[in-house]
This record gives structure tokens, C-alpha cells and sequence, in this order.
């Protein structure tokens, strides 16, 4: 039971430690003058790129057996999940389009970071959805009964395993070679393809829109 508590100490302390850093960032760049939108996505940027290398610094180097204790003590549930994932679509948008409309009034140095921003923003935003949909997967998993996803083969999975597939999905919004067993799992995998599209048609928008606006 104590070690159960640690574990979601520490997801809850992950989660708290992204959001204060998120804070100290907005509240930096707005007491320097900056555009509230740009403070908004560099604050949003930050918090994402802390959310992620924490649980990938965490979660990487388990072995099957240590990911299933993981999974099945993970405090991070699915409302909070899809809030976060939803927080990041969002954002993505609001800052890509922004970002186009102030980069056409800009020349230079100013229109390029403008849109490198674009760029870092949604790659950020893109990144923590799709490591969130990662940790879902493994805790669908190993819930209760484990099973739902067949990887074709018989060594149970680890989160490398799931960061496979949510990679697979949110990049072809299809499952290559694994079969998903469950009605769960293929509600999951639904929702991440479909959140996938919404962040594949934006990456392609926003690379257009940036070429022809750096060509101006």
C-alpha cells in the first residue's frame, strides 16, 4: 500500500512540478512585456516538454513486470488524461493561428522565431498527447482482466511497447501489427486517431503557411 501511495505521489508531484514551471514561465514573460499570447505558448511549450521527458525518464527503462505494477498503481486518470489532451489541441491551434497572422507583419528575425515558435508548440503539444495515450494504453492493459492488446508474441509488453503504438496510431491513425482486443482499447485508439488527424492536418498547414510566408 505504501509503495502504491509513493507511485502516485510522485505522478501527482510530476504533474504539480509541470504546472508551477508553466506558471513561473507565464508569469515571467508577462511581467517583461511580452504578447500574452506568445507568453501563453511558451508557457504551455515548457509545461509539455517537462511533462514528457518526466515520464519518459521514468517509464523507459521498465521491464514488463515493472510497467504492469506502474500501470495498475497509476493515479492519472482518464477525465484528467483527455482535459490535458484536449488543453494541448487547443493551444496548438490558437498559437498556430497567431503566430501566421502576426508572422505576416513581421520581417526577418522576428517573423522566423514567430513561426519556430508555431512549429516548437505544436511538436511539444503533439509529443505529450501521444506519450499520454502511451501511459493509457498500458494502463487499459494491465487492468482488470490484463490483456486487450496482442503485440504477436508472447513476452508481455512493456511502455516501449505501448510508445510503439501510440506512435503507430498517431502517425498512420491506423494499428500495423498489433490487434486490439477490447472495446476500451479501440474507443482509446478512435479517440487518439482521430485527435492524430486534427494534429497531422495543422503540422501540414502550419509547414505550408510558414515556406510561404518566409518566400514573402
Amino acid at each position: 500500500m505504501k509503495l502504491k501511495q509513493d507511485r502516485r505521489g510522485l505522478a501527482a508531484l510530476r504533474t504539480l512540478s509541470a504546472f508551477v514551471v508553466g506558471i513561473t514561465v507565464l508569469a515571467t514573460l508577462l511581467a517583461t512585456g511580452t504578447n500574452w499570447a506568445v507568453a501563453v505558448s511558451c508557457a504551455w511549450g515548457t509545461m509539455a516538454l517537462v511533462t514528457v521527458l518526466a515520464v519518459w525518464l521514468r517509464i523507459y527503462g521498465m521491464d514488463a513486470a515493472e510497467t504492469k505494477v506502474n500501470a495498475q498503481d497509476e493515479d492519472f486518470s482518464r477525465p484528467v488524461a483527455d482535459l490535458v489532451m484536449l488543453t494541448a489541441s487547443v493551444v496548438s491551434l490558437i498559437a498556430i493561428g497567431y503566430m501566421l497572422l502576426e508572422a505576416r507583419n513581421r520581417h526577418g528575425t522576428d517573423k522566423a522565431l514567430l513561426l519556430l515558435l508555431a512549429i516548437g508548440v505544436v511538436a511539444l503539444s503533439w509529443a505529450t498527447v501521444h506519450t499520454l495515450y502511451a501511459v493509457r494504453y498500458g494502463d487499459l492493459y494491465y487492468g482488470h482482466p490484463v490483456g486487450g492488446i496482442d503485440f504477436n508474441e508472447n513476452d508481455p509488453p512493456d511502455y516501449r511497447d505501448f510508445g510503439y503504438l501510440a506512435l503507430t496510431i498517431g502517425m498512420t491513425y491506423q494499428v500495423s501489427d498489433t490487434d486490439l482486443q477490447t472495446k476500451a482499447i479501440r474507443h482509446t485508439a478512435v479517440r487518439h486517431a482521430l485527435l492524430s488527424f486534427v494534429f497531422g492536418a495543422v503540422i501540414v498547414s502550419l509547414t505550408i503557411n510558414s515556406v510561404a510566408s518566409l518566400l514573402q
